[in-house]
């Protein structure tokens, strides 16, 4: 718990888990998606409070994204990141591509059945996520798989 006190710190120095500069965005975005989890569940409850499920961060490439993601793993002792090249998800055969983003998300999804709030943390990393994040109807194949991954 005390990990996740000094991140959502307003003070905290992100230079000390070597992340440096966007200090204010990453206080906003840490206050929002850990503050929950400092808390006792049952306050947590009574006060309505809702984990964060997800955080997306996009940005050109070499901005330090996933070097960020892989630091508040750590400092949260997350599990190893899975880090998934974009392209590899998609499959020739139909239904593979979005069976492999279930399994992708599967060892999450079961222990948060198991363990409800009490969970770990799953850190997925897409590289290269503009590779399968197409706009609907922009891929020529008549398979659809753009559309539905």
């Amino acid at each position: 718990k005390t990990q996740f006190v000094s991140i959502i710190n307003p003070d905290f120095d992100f230079k000390t888990i070597g992340i440096g500069g966007l200090d204010n965005e990453f206080n906003a975005i840490f206050r929002r998606a850990f503050a929950s989890r400092v808390f006792p569940p049952e306050v947590v409850y009574q006060l309505g409070m809702k984990h964060c499920r997800g955080i997306l961060l996009y940005g050109p490439p070499g901005t330090g994204k996933t070097l960020m993601a892989r630091q508040i793993g750590k400092m949260l002792n997350a599990r190893e990141p899975k880090i998934v090249n974009g392209p590899q998800i998609l499959d020739k055969y139909v239904g593979e591509s979005e069976a492999n983003i279930r399994k992708l998300f599967a060892e999450a999804e079961d222990e948060e059945k198991r363990l409800g709030a009490n969970s770990g943390l799953h850190i997925i990393i897409f590289d290269e996520i503009d590779a399968i994040c197409k706009t609907r109807g922009s891929v020529a194949s008549g398979a659809g798989v753009h559309d539905t991954v």
